[in-house]
C-alpha cells in the first residue's frame, strides 16, 4: 500500500484527501508542523507528499525546498495544492505538480496515481541502473582478472589473484582457499579478510576445510601440515567466530575432473543471484591458467631430471673414457716395442696379428677422443684458444699429417689456397680438428685412386643466406666469410640424410661405413666446434659421385671479436663459479645493453657497475674477470688489450682480473698509451680501491 504524506493544518482539505482518497488502497498520513513532515520523511517509507500551500504555522515553500535533498535522494513525489487564482509557477522547481482549488476528486486522484506509479518507475529504473552498473564492474573485475590469471604460472599466485578478484567484486568479509599438491608437505590455506582474524578462527577454518571437505581429498593431512599466508585490508577490528554466521558461498577447485582445492568467501550481507554467477565464474576461470602451472612446473622438473641425468651421462662417458685412455696407451706402448723386436724375434704371423692390435687400438683410441671431446662440450668444459691467424696454415697442417694415410688409400689431395685470404680470430688447434675430421672422412669413404680437393675462398654473408642447407640463420650475421671446403669423389649421401650426419652417434648405414665404422661423433662435435666459433658448416652430396663439406668462418670486426671473448669468459667463470666484475671508466648508463642483460641472465655478476664502482659479494678469496668498456663507442678503431691488474677485496687481499678497454680510453693528444695504461693501473689499483673498499 503506497503511503501518502500530506502537510496541512487545514482540517477541510484533511477532510477532503481523506474522503477522496478513502475508497483507494493508500494509506494517508497528516501533518501539521514542519518537525513531523521532516521525521516521516526521513523515517518512514513515504511514496508521495502533498503540501497545501495554505497552511498558517509554518512556511510552506521553506520546508519545501528544505526537504528538496531528501525527497531527491528517496525518490519521494512531490505535490502541491495551490489557489485557483495564485500560481506560483517558481514552485514547480521544488515540486513535480500542483493542483488548484477547488478540489476536484478526478483531477486529485488521476495526479495521485500518476505521480506514484512515476515514484514507481523510477524506483525501477534506479535499481535496474543499479544492477547494470554492479554488472558491468563485476564483468570488468572478471576480464581483469583474466588477464592477470594469463601471466602467471605460480600456482600459489594464481590462486591469491582469484581470491582478490573475488574480494573486488563481491565485497568480501573473508575468503579462504585450500590448495592440495598431493603431497602433506605442499598444502596451502590462503586466507583473506577485511580485519584481522583470530587465532581460534583460524583454526576453526583449518578445521572447516579439513573436515567438512575430506570426502574431496586424496590425501589425509592433519592441522599441522597445511602453511597458512594471511593477508588483512584493516587493521582496527578482528573477525572472531561469528565470520561462520554471515552468509557463505563454496566450490571445489578442479583442473580436468581432478579435485585441486577448495574456495569458500563469507559476506556479511546476502550474496545475490548475480554474485554466485560471479563466483563460480572465477573460479572456473582459475582452472585453466592453474593446469598451465601444473604442466609447467611438471616440465620443469622433467627438464631437470633429463639435464641431470645429461650431466651423470657426461660424467659417466668422461669417467669410463678415461679410465679405458689409460690402459689403451699402455697397451699400444706394449705392442709397439713387441713390434720392434725389443722383447724377440716376430715372425710373420705374429706381425700380423700384432698390427691388427695396433689397428683396433688405434680406432678404439679415436672413440675415446671423440667422446672425451664430447662430454668437454655438452659440459661447457672444452677450453678454446682464440688468436689471429690464417686459415691456410690449418689447412696445410692437416694435408701434412693425413697425407701419408691417404697414399696408403692410394688417394691424392689437392690443396687450392687462396693466399689474399683476411686473418681470422680462431682456435687453430681445434679448427685443425674439425678439417681433420672431414679430410679424414673423405679419405675413408673415397675409393682407391680417389681425388680430395681442400679449397679456401671467401663468402659473404649473402652467400649463406642463400644457401638452401639451411632452414634459418641469425640476423647478426658477419658481413664476410673464410670458406673452406672439402670435396672428394667418394660414395655421396642420400638428400634425405644430410642433416643425419651430424647428429650424435649417426652412421648413414651401408657397406662401407660398416667396414670403416667410427663412433657417428665427428660430425657432431665439429657442428658444435664451428659454433663456438660463429661459424657454419655444411654438405652437398650425390650419390655414387661425391661429397663436399663446407666450413664458413667469420671474419670477425672488432666488436664482434669482444662478444667472442665475453662468452668464453662468461663460460669459463660459469664452470669456475666465478663472478663477472664489469667496470665502465666512462659514466655512461651500462643497462640495457645486450651482453650485460646475457651477464645479468646467466647470474654471473650482482651488479652493474658504472665508473668507479665495481662488484664484490664476499670476502672469500675469488678471481673476477672484469671488463672494463666504453659501451657506445665499438667501431672501427675498437681496441682489445688485456691487462694483469688487482683488485681489492673486502678481505684487504688483492685479486687477479682481466680488463678489456676500448677506444673511449685511447690517449689524448701528446699522451702516450703507456700513460694511459699506468692511469688506469693506478685507477684500479689506487683511487678506485680507496673510495670502495668499505662498499
Amino acid at each position: 500500500m503506497a503511503k501518502i504524506l500530506l502537510v496541512s493544518d487545514n482540517n477541510k482539505t484533511v477532510f477532503e484527501a481523506e474522503k477522496m482518497l478513502q475508497s483507494e488502497s493508500y494509506e494517508l498520513i497528516c501533518v501539521k508542523s514542519e518537525e513531523e513532515a521532516e521525521l516521516n520523511i526521513q523515517n518512514g517509507n513515504i511514496d508521495l507528499v502533498i503540501f497545501d500551500f495554505d497552511v498558517k504555522n509554518i512556511d510552506i515553500i521553506a520546508i519545501i525546498r528544505k526537504l528538496k535533498l531528501s525527497l531527491q535522494t528517496k525518490d519521494i513525489r512531490s505535490i502541491i495544492l495551490l489557489p485557483e487564482n495564485n500560481i506560483n509557477y517558481d514552485l514547480l522547481k521544488y515540486t513535480n505538480s500542483y493542483i488548484t482549488r477547488p478540489l476536484d476528486k478526478n483531477l486529485f486522484l488521476a495526479s495521485v496515481y500518476s505521480n506514484i506509479q512515476l515514484r514507481d518507475t523510477f524506483r525501477v529504473l534506479s535499481k535496474n541502473n543499479n544492477d547494470l552498473a554492479k554488472s558491468l564492474y563485476q564483468l570488468n573485475v572478471l576480464y581483469t582478472t583474466s588477464t592477470q590469471l594469463a601471466g602467471s604460472l605460480d600456482k600459489t599466485k594464481l590462486i591469491e589473484i582469484m581470491t582478490d578478484g573475488l574480494d573486488q567484486s563481491l565485497s568480501l568479509s573473508l575468503g579462504y582457499a585450500l590448495i592440495l599438491n598431493n603431497d602433506v608437505n605442499d598444502i596451502k590455506l590462503i586466507i583473506k579478510s577485511l580485519f584481522p582474524i583470530s587465532h581460534r578462527l583460524e583454526n576453526a577454518i583449518k578445521l572447516r576445510a579439513l573436515l567438512n571437505y575430506k570426502n574431496l581429498f586424496s590425501i589425509n593431512p592433519s592441522i599441522e601440515d597445511i602453511e597458512v599466508i594471511k593477508y588483512s585490508k584493516d587493521q582496527y577490528g578482528e573477525y572472531d567466530l561469528n565470520v561462520f554466521n554471515y552468509d557463505n558461498l563454496f566450490a571445489p577447485i578442479n583442473i580436468k575432473n581432478k579435485f585441486y582445492g577448495i574456495i569458500e568467501v563469507f559476506r556479511e550481507s546476502d550474496f545475490a543471484q548475480d554474485d554466485t554467477k560471479c563466483f563460480t565464474t572465477l573460479v572456473k576461470q582459475v582452472s585453466l591458467p592453474l593446469e598451465s602451472a601444473i604442466l609447467y612446473e611438471e616440465l620443469k622438473d622433467t627438464n631437470e631430471k633429463l639435464e641431470k641425468l645429461e650431466r651423470l651421462k657426461s660424467e659417466f662417458i668422461s669417467i669410463v673414457s678415461h679410465e679405458l685412455k689409460t690402459p689403451l696407451t699402455s697397451i699400444n706402448s706394449s705392442i709397439d716395442i713387441i713390434l720392434k723386436g725389443m722383447t724377440g724375434d716376430v715372425n710373420e704371423a705374429m706381425g700380423k696379428f700384432l698390427n691388427i692390435a695396433k689397428s683396433n687400438v688405434t680406432r678404439l683410441s679415436a672413440i675415446i677422443k671423440d667422446l672425451l671431446d664430447l662430454s668437454k662440450i655438452e659440459a661447457g668444459k672444452m677450453e678454446f684458444r682464440f688468436e689471429h691467424t690464417n686459415i691456410n696454415l690449418p689447412v696445410e697442417h692437416v694435408k701434412n699429417t693425413l697425407e701419408s694415410f691417404a697414399k696408403e688409400q692410394k688417394i691424392a689431395i689437392n690443396l687450392n689456397l687462396d693466399n689474399s685470404l683476411d686473418m681470422v680470430y680462431i682456435d687453430p688447434q681445434r679448427m685443425e680438428q674439425v678439417i681433420t675430421n672431414l679430410v679424414s672422412n673423405a679419405i675413408k669413404f673415397t675409393q682407391e685412386n680417389g681425388v680430395i680437393d681442400v679449397t679456401t675462398s671467401k663468402i659473404s654473408a649473402d652467400d649463406l643466406r642463400n644457401n638452401k642447407f639451411f632452414e634459418s640463420l641469425p640476423d647478426n650475421l658477419s658481413k664476410e666469410y673464410v670458406q673452406i671446403s672439402v670435396k672428394d669423389n667418394g660414395i655421396g649421401i642420400a638428400k634425405e640424410n644430410w642433416n643425419k650426419v651430424f647428429e650424435q652417434f649417426k652412421q648413414i648405414e651401408n657397406s662401407l661405413s660398416r667396414k670403416v665404422g667410427g663412433s657417428g661423433l665427428g660430425l657432431n662435435i665439429a657442428k658444435r666446434i664451428m659454433s663456438t666459433h660463429k661459424g657454419f658448416i655444411w654438405l652437398d652430396s650425390e650419390l655414387n659421385k661425391g661429397t663436399t663439406f663446407y666450413l664458413a668462418v667469420p671474419i670477425m670486426n672488432d666488436k664482434e671479436i669482444f662478444y667472442l671473448s665475453l662468452e668464453q669468459d662468461m663460460q669459463k667463470a660459469k664452470l669456475e663459479h666465478m663472478n663477472i666484475a664489469l667496470i665502465s671508466l666512462s659514466e655512461k648508463i651500462v643497462e640495457g645493453k645486450s651482453f650485460i642483460k646475457k651477464i645479468l641472465t646467466e647470474e654471473l655478476i650482482r651488479k652493474t657497475t658504472i665508473f668507479k664502482e665495481f662488484a664484490e659479494e664476499t670476502n672469500e678469496r675469488r678471481y673476477y674477470y672484469s671488463y672494463a668498456v666504453d659501451m657506445d663507442s665499438f667501431g672501427f678503431d675498437f681496441e682489445v688489450r688485456r691487462l694483469q691488474t688487482f683488485i681489492k677485496t673486502n678481505s684487504a687481499d688483492y685479486q687477479e682480473c682481466d680488463i678489456l678497454y676500448s677506444s673511449a680510453l685511447y690517449p689524448q693528444d701528446g699522451e702516450e698509451k703507456e700513460d694511459l695504461i699506468n692511469k688506469l693501473n693506478s685507477f684500479t689499483k689506487g683511487d678506485m680501491n680507496e673510495e670502495n673498499s668499505n662498499s
